[in-house]
């Protein structure tokens, strides 16, 4: 992500990214954004309460997360129940979250370019990042409690009339 940031800001030079965790690579990640210069353009909020996760979501103009790997991707759901774009990598359980150019964008993991054409494209195109909001929040109503324990419920009954 912090690869791509030079290529948005040689464009959007006013474009600010809010990283919200950080784990055991926060020294290195410090170490990064010292070398590529855009230490004023970048906050880090290496401790965050899941409220104030989710305020971010909020604020943002677009939620990205280029996971190498990832279970589900319950930040996407998270991001687009926020309404807000998304974009991810096509690794593990992301695309069945993500649907490319329906209602968020996928792109190859470990690719700064790609990362930065997804969200310039999305800053260039107001009317697709609307659309993709659109659709992703119709999409994280597929993950709510009530409908995913109703479909858990129904495989139970299904399983126990056997």
């Amino acid at each position: 992500m912090f690869r791509a940031w030079p290529l948005v800001l040689a464009q959007y030079p006013e474009a600010r990214l809010v990283q919200a965790g950080s784990g055991d690579m926060e020294g290195k990640i410090i170490e990064l954004i010292k070398e590529l210069k855009i230490e004023d353009s970048v906050e880090l909020k290496a401790t965050i309460s899941h409220d104030a996760y989710i305020k971010e979501f909020k604020k943002a103009e677009v939620v990205v997360c280029p996971s190498l790997a990832e279970g589900l991707g319950i930040a996407f759901i998270e991001a687009q129940a926020c309404g807000r774009p998304v974009v991810g990598t096509r690794v593990g359980g992301i695309p069945d979250v993500i649907t490319d150019g329906e209602n968020g964008l996928l792109i190859e993991p470990r690719n700064s370019r790609a990362i930065a054409e997804a969200i310039i494209k999305l800053f260039k195109d107001k009317e697709l990042a609307e659309r993709l909001s659109e659709r992703g929040l119709e999409t994280s109503k597929r993950f709510a409690w009530e409908n995913v324990i109703g479909k858990i419920g129904g495989i139970y009954e299904k399983c126990s009339q056997k």
